[in-house]
């Protein structure tokens, strides 16, 4: 679908029963921005895709065209492909890295990082680590930590 945000982001819209300035309201983002959106001229940046998923209250991965499901943290409910939680949370305090579960858990609660998550289902708590890492030092740099 070539313009498969504009769409999704109408279609929400609609079943929200909200209108583009609704959304504007909601988001703080422009009504020219939205405009843009509707109309198939731009897609919108993550920032921004966060902030309609949440007015919206949709998935993320929903409205970028990535997932069918629709409905918010669906892939949340699900149990972490890494193992149970509990057992991450116990590897890597015993390796002194309390951080990089509260990392772990930001990136859990993400519906786009879900995806990630999703493909690196293989990996083992020592393959995590490095990843987890990776995603604390972007944080970092991006000031949310």
């Amino acid at each position: 679908m070539e313009n498969e945000f504009a769409d999704r982001l109408r279609l929400a819209l609609s079943m929200k029963n909200m209108s583009q300035q609704d959304l504007v309201n909601k988001t703080k983002i422009g009504k020219s921005t939205i405009s843009q959106y509707l109309s198939g001229k731009y897609k919108a940046k993550q920032d921004n895709i966060s902030k309609i998923a949440d007015a919206l209250d949709v998935s993320e991965t929903w409205l970028m065209g990535i997932s069918d499901e629709m409905t918010r943290n669906k892939l949340m409910s699900t149990k972490s492909p890494f193992g149970p939680d509990n057992e991450i949370e116990e590897y890597l305090c015993s390796k002194g890295r309390e951080d990089l579960w509260q990392t772990f858990k930001s990136v859990s609660n993400n519906d786009s990082l879900q995806i990630l998550m999703d493909s690196a289902a293989d990996l083992t708590p020592e393959d995590l680590e490095p990843v987890l890492i990776l995603v604390q030092g972007i944080r970092k740099s991006k000031g949310l930590e």
